[in-house]
């Protein structure tokens, strides 16, 4: 009977890994051949780069010639596909943009992976200390407290391994990241990583655990200076700890001194060995360093960061990324777990701490894209998870128990569920690309709005099709306010346009408040109210004064009878049953990283001339 027991866990064990493993895995290869992702472009153009010289000097062997982010996923990427190269029998050619972009993505799915088993054992610690007899055995709580207030969520543990390894398969941020060949996925494993050593340091502080903190931060700063910020969490338990260790304050300073240059030490030895080229090119390091830190704090303006002006730090994060990212229900259910678990739960707190450590320095920044969020982000799945624990575990009956359980599975990874469809589709580009193709007639001439990272039509190597027929000339709205020369050739342009088209919401959206569905009484209720937009009141009127001729373009293309919307190409996370969408979860008004680079909305407009019959959209 115990024997046919084990069988039945190690099956589903079985299966819950497998099915982790098809969330990261599906459509790993979307978007390939282009780069379509421009940081996962800047990642692998700098595998494709490396190299070792003799002949050029010991500075230049494996010189990333890139330094926004650290060597270390960069040599590994070569490493495997140099691996691959010599198992093919190629052992010598040049790495492929498309090999590397690869090995970057895969690197991400086993950083994905690693962090589901890292949270899982951050649950379990945890969960030993919400329930009432797991904090009496610890001695966290009172037996006094535990009497008033029985738990019954030991019945729990046995299925939490198990529920835990369901909830974090489906999150729709560790799966977009998974298939993007960024850092995102590393940044989560190492600050999950430090969380649960940090709650390993809060029952006992030992030189061991304060080295492998040191480790893991260095690895951290090592990928992304940024990283730098991990330290607050572990660095406010362990000098609590020294504080409260001895009544004499010269022993307290000591013990601080100690493992304060231990971290420190090792921190930086870490960080020097996985990227040693920030220290052998230092200045190239320092110049890059620069200009980084000026794009994060606003005070270097680039065209791609223009959709933070006039943010409103940290609610932006809760208007644009977390309803997307963990969706709205998770949201919510995580909201309640910060505010509602014990408070007197040390654990609990250093949860919040984690998510406070992390989230106020970072959200304050002026560029605040999603992947700034990524390594807070399963902190606060883990909150509104054992939240959903906590609440269920103090019901008695187990079926009404087992029911709670898969209505918080339900909430927690809706999102994730519906975020699948994207990769498991084709790119929208490329039916965007194959609809223009077969349906503009040939001779047309179309208008492309660029600033994407790549111009369509595109061919998809999957799905081949006969070149274009039609002339397509590409037209730099973003600096169109900076040029009269521009605004001259836009004229001249739409004149002759027959189609423009949309690529994305990165121009519209960023310098005009009108999307190509909100009516003007919508565009107004967002300007002057902040909650639903993220931004100060009156942004939108600063937008029209500081960009008139891109809202110029795009009043004219919305709202005049001269262009008609003909096609609209979307992948929006959708819950599909049998060829029927029961769900579908629109996300265009997320923070635009969120949404561009792997599923953006394609629009193309025809131009109604005289002889048309004009019809509304």
């Amino acid at each position: 009977m115990i024997r046919r027991y084990k069988k039945k866990i190690t099956a589903l064990l079985l299966l819950l890994v497998m099915l982790l493993l098809f969330t990261r895995l599906i459509g790993l290869n979307w978007g390939l051949p282009y780069p379509l992702h421009p940081d996962e472009r800047n990642m692998a153009d700098a595998v494709t780069r490396l190299s070792c010289d003799p002949d050029e000097g010991w500075r230049e062997c494996f010189h990333p010639g890139f330094f926004a982010y650290g060597q270390a996923p960069l040599y590994i990427a070569y490493g495997d596909v140099t691996m691959w190269h010599a198992l093919t029998g190629r052992l010598g050619d040049s790495i492929t943009f498309v090999e590397a972009a690869m090995a970057l993505r895969l690197q991400s799915v086993a950083y994905s992976l690693l962090t589901v088993w890292v949270l899982m054992l951050i649950v379990q610690k945890v969960w030993d200390h919400v329930t009432a007899a797991g904090a009496v055995a610890k001695g966290v709580v009172a037996e006094g407290l535990a009497a008033k207030a029985p738990h019954k969520g030991r019945q729990l543990e046995r299925y939490i391994p198990y529920v835990t390894i369901l909830v974090f398969t489906f999150q729709a941020y560790a799966i977009q990241y998974a298939h993007f060949g960024t850092t995102e996925s590393l940044l989560m494993l190492l600050y999950a990583s430090i969380v649960l050593v940090t709650l390993q340091l809060y029952e006992r502080v030992t030189l061991k655990r304060v080295a492998f903190v040191g480790v893991l931060l260095g690895i951290g700063v090592g990928v992304k200076i940024s990283s730098l910020v991990f330290a607050g969490l572990p660095g406010i338990v362990v000098l609590g700890a020294c504080l409260r260790s001895d009544p004499q304050l010269w022993k307290k300073l000591k013990m601080v001194l100690r493992y304060g240059l231990c971290m420190l030490f090792i921190a930086m030895l870490t960080a020097i060995i996985i990227s040693p080229h920030n220290l052998i090119n230092w200045q190239d390091f320092l110049s890059s360093m620069n200009y980084e830190v000026g794009v994060g704090d606003g005070s270097t303006r680039v065209f791609y960061t223009r959709q933070f002006e006039n943010t409103i730090p940290w609610l932006f994060q809760f208007i644009t990324i977390f309803p997307f990212s963990h969706g709205q229900a998770q949201l919510f259910l995580f909201v309640l777990g910060f505010f509602f678990l014990p408070w007197r739960n040390g654990y609990i707190n250093i949860l919040r701490l984690a998510f406070l450590m992390y989230f106020l320095p970072s959200g304050w920044l002026y560029a605040k894209w999603s992947r700034f969020m990524a390594p807070v982000m399963p902190i606060m799945t883990l909150l509104a998870y054992i939240f959903v624990l906590h609440v269920v575990g103090r019901w008695r009956a187990r079926l009404v128990q087992g029911i709670g359980i898969i209505v918080g599975l339900v909430l927690l990874t809706a999102q994730g569920v519906a975020y699948l469809p994207i990769y498991a589709s084709r790119d929208v580009r490329f039916e965007a690309s194959e609809w223009m193709i077969k349906n503009i007639p040939e001779g047309s001439h179309v208008l492309l709005e660029t600033g994407n990272v790549v111009n369509l039509p595109i061919q998809d190597p999957d799905t081949p099709y006969q070149p274009s027929s039609f002339t397509v000339r590409p037209l730099d709205v973003y600096n169109l306010d900076g040029s009269s020369e521009l605004q001259a050739e836009l004229d001249q342009e739409r004149e002759k346009a027959d189609y423009i088209v949309i690529a994305s919401r990165r121009v519209f959206a960023n310098h005009t408040c009108r999307w190509p569905d909100q009516s003007p009484a919508e565009a107004f209720y967002r300007e002057i109210n902040p909650l639903l937009s993220g931004r100060y009141p009156g942004w939108c009127d600063e937008k029209k004064d500081t960009y008139p001729a891109v809202n110029r373009f795009f009043t004219q293309l919305l709202d005049e009878q001269r262009y008609q919307l003909v096609e609209e190409f979307t992948s929006y996370p959708r819950i599909d049953v049998f060829g029927t969408t029961l769900l579908e979860f629109p996300d265009e008004y997320a923070e635009e990283a969120w949404t561009v680079f792997d599923h953006p909305v394609v629009r193309v407009y025809r131009a109604v001339r005289s002889v048309d019959v004009v019809e509304n959209p």
